[in-house]
């Protein structure tokens, strides 16, 4: 925790220095003026711990507070140095191209003041786009042609829900629509695909309550992702319980005789034996929290089913999250002919923004070829 924190304050410190480098090419700063940097720096920096802090010590109304002024800071500070170091990309390459080529690169250089207005004014208007577009929680449909349904059953509906962050800042307003969401769209099975939890959760009854009014026949089942140890492993295990789903971890359950689903913890990973023992005949429902997968998995699986990345967030976070999950966004195909979802999330971490990755709830119809309406229904995909 502590080599944590410490890559914490120099990175997240470091990008405040970052700023105030471009802030002092428009503003000529005295002595006071880099005091009171200095000390607004230490603040912004120390608001995500204190939040932490404050949480756990039970004080809800300060550390809810803290949470929203230090995550939104967050996000403006992040979408005011991916533009500056967008316009500093720029500028560099427009110097060069001058010096290269006397004469023929008449582009004028940015100065570094307009450089800093342009910068800022881009991440505000982004900010603002970005916190409409975290509350823009939008439902995505995807059809999967199957023929391993039962013979008296000629579709069957997932809805899953990803990385919902319930804490300080996602809460009850914004599960009561999570909630409508998922009963509007009937689902015969409700899935969680991890951090259903991001903090110390003060209103836990209320917020299981709130789940339990969601009752799929084929019933609710849960994976955990990374922010379920970040919160406390034995409190989120708790909760998902309290909350009516039944907790996969490194198991599988057979439904009906005709679908297995098996799902594994974020920390432990794949049991290859527990995939082993499942039957081919059956359709196999993974949950992974982390949309990654072995070949020896792949080849048991016809739905994987993952979340963690939030599709970067906020953009261009997105670039940095394909590095070391290629796997993109919404559905794809592992080579060995399973399908693959990556939900973008149903909540937020850290700041309540989202910036070209809205939230989602997705809707999975699982159904046969021979049921289908070519003129009615969408084209669906086949597995």
């Amino acid at each position: 925790m502590s080599l944590f924190l410490l890559t914490f304050f120099i990175i997240y410190g470091g990008a405040h220095c970052y700023a105030l480098t471009k802030l002092t090419a428009v503003l000529r700063m005295r002595k006071t003026g880099y005091v009171v940097a200095a000390f607004f720096i230490v603040l912004m920096v120390s608001l995500p711990v204190a939040t932490r802090i404050l949480e756990h010590q039970g004080l809800e109304t300060a550390a809810r507070a803290t949470a929203y002024a230090g995550y939104l800071w967050m996000g403006f500070l992040f979408l005011f140095i991916s533009a500056a170091l967008f316009l500093d990309v720029l500028r560099l390459v427009f110097f060069v191209g001058r010096r290269l080529l006397p004469g023929k690169m008449k582009c004028c250089i940015l100065p570094a003041d307009k450089s800093f207005r342009l910068a800022f004014a881009t991440a505000l208007l982004a900010g603002i786009y970005a916190s409409f577009e975290a509350g823009n929680l939008q439902m995505e449909k995807v059809t999967l042609l199957t023929d391993k349904l039962p013979a008296h059953q000629s579709h069957f509906r997932i809805v899953l829900i990803s990385d919902v962050h319930l804490g300080l800042i996602v809460g009850p307003d914004k599960l009561e629509r999570i909630i409508a969401l998922t009963k509007e769209a009937n689902p015969d099975l409700l899935v969680s695909t991890g951090d259903l939890v991001e903090g110390h959760i003060m209103q836990h009854n209320r917020l299981a309550e709130m789940f339990n009014s969601v009752k799929p026949p084929y019933g609710k089942y849960a994976v955990t992702g990374n922010h379920e140890y970040y919160a406390g492993i034995l409190q989120s295990i708790y909760f998902t319980r309290q909350a009516g789903f039944t907790l996969l971890q490194g198991e599988k359950t057979e439904i009906n005789g005709w679908l297995t689903i098996a799902g594994f913890d974020d920390k432990t990973g794949i049991d290859l034996d527990t995939i082993a023992e499942i039957d081919r005949d059956d359709f196999v429902l993974l949950l992974k929290h982390r949309p990654t997968a072995t070949p020896e998995m792949a080849e048991k699986i016809d739905l994987q089913l993952s979340g963690h990345i939030h599709k970067g967030q906020i953009f261009p976070f997105n670039f940095i999250t394909k590095i070391a999950y290629p796997a993109p966004a919404g559905l794809s195909y592992t080579r060995e002919g399973g399908a693959l979802y990556v939900s973008r999330g149903t909540g937020t971490w850290g700041p309540p923004l989202r910036l070209f990755s809205p939230p989602e709830i997705t809707v999975i119809d699982l159904v046969k070829p021979s049921s289908l309406n070519p003129h009615l229904d969408p084209a669906p995909a086949p597995l």
